[in-house]
């Protein structure tokens, strides 16, 4: 099953610009890998893979999408069901969350850098 992510993802990385955009290709194409492996890899599985776009919604850094993913996934271990519905960076200055989190237990995502 670890192959089939990994050999999306190259196809992707290999596509034209047409299809996929060059600069998407070293940004948001590896953090969109990260949220599927997250999603499809892990064993305790998260029921809503909206909530790992959400958090990483105006993120360009994988090791930020990464801690994040990291954050949500333990956060659902934690407590159960934790929900994600806005963008953590909305209206944030810089160095922290404004968001409001409709989370419990994912309280550290509201320090989310941005």
């Amino acid at each position: 099953m670890q192959a089939a992510p990994a050999d999306e993802y190259e196809k992707l990385r290999k596509a034209s610009n047409r299809d996929v955009h060059d600069t998407s290709k070293n940004t948001t194409l590896p953090i969109a890998r990260e949220i599927v492996e997250a999603y499809v890899m892990d064993d305790v599985k998260l029921p809503w893979y909206i909530d790992l776009l959400n958090i990483n919604l105006e993120n360009h850094d994988l090791t930020e999408a990464q801690r994040r993913t990291h954050l949500l996934a333990e956060a659902f271990r934690k407590d159960g069901a934790p929900r994600i519905t806005e963008n953590l960076d909305f209206g944030g200055k810089k160095g922290e969350c404004a968001m409001r989190l409709r989370v419990r237990g994912a309280d550290e995502l509201a320090g989310a850098q941005v």
